[in-house]
C-alpha cells in the first residue's frame, strides 16, 4: 500500500540521519561521506516528501470543499496530479438504491499500469 511504502521511506530516512549524525563525531569528512554514499537515496526521499505534501495539500482542499458541498447539497470529486500519479478524491453510489447514496468521499491514488488505470483506495477523507 502506499501509506507502507512511505513509512518505509522514513524509517530508512530516520537511519541514514543516525548514521551522519555518528559520522559528524569523527570529524566532518566523515559525515560528508556517509550523505555523499547515500545522495541519490536522499533525493529521492525528498520526490517522497513532495508527494506526501501534495496529499496532505489535497487533504485539506477535500475537507474544506466536502463542506462547501455539503453546505449546498452537491456531490462530486475532484483530482491532483502528483509525480507518481494522480490522488482522487470522490463519492461513490452503491448502486442499491441506497437512501444514503452517494457516499464518501473517499481518497485514491491513481497510476497508469499498461495503458490501464489502478485505483488504490487510500480511505475516508473526514
Amino acid at each position: 500500500m502506499l501509506v507502507e511504502e512511505k513509512i518505509e521511506e522514513f524509517e530508512w530516512l530516520r537511519e541514514i540521519y543516525q548514521k551522519i549524525i555518528e559520522a559528524a563525531k569523527d570529524g566532518e569528512m566523515a559525515a560528508l561521506n556517509v550523505y555523499a554514499e547515500h545522495e541519490a537515496k536522499l533525493l529521492q526521499m525528498k520526490r517522497v516528501l513532495d508527494d506526501i505534501f501534495d496529499l496532505v495539500q489535497l487533504l485539506k482542499e477535500a475537507l474544506i470543499e466536502k463542506e462547501k458541498r455539503r453546505e449546498r447539497g452537491e456531490y462530486g470529486g475532484f483530482s491532483r496530479r502528483s509525480r507518481g500519479g494522480c490522488f482522487v478524491v470522490k463519492y461513490v453510489t452503491c448502486g442499491k438504491n441506497c437512501r444514503g447514496c452517494p457516499h464518501g468521499p473517499y481518497l485514491y491514488h491513481v497510476v497508469g499500469v499498461n495503458g490501464k488505470k489502478k485505483w488504490t483506495y487510500l480511505g475516508r477523507v473526514g
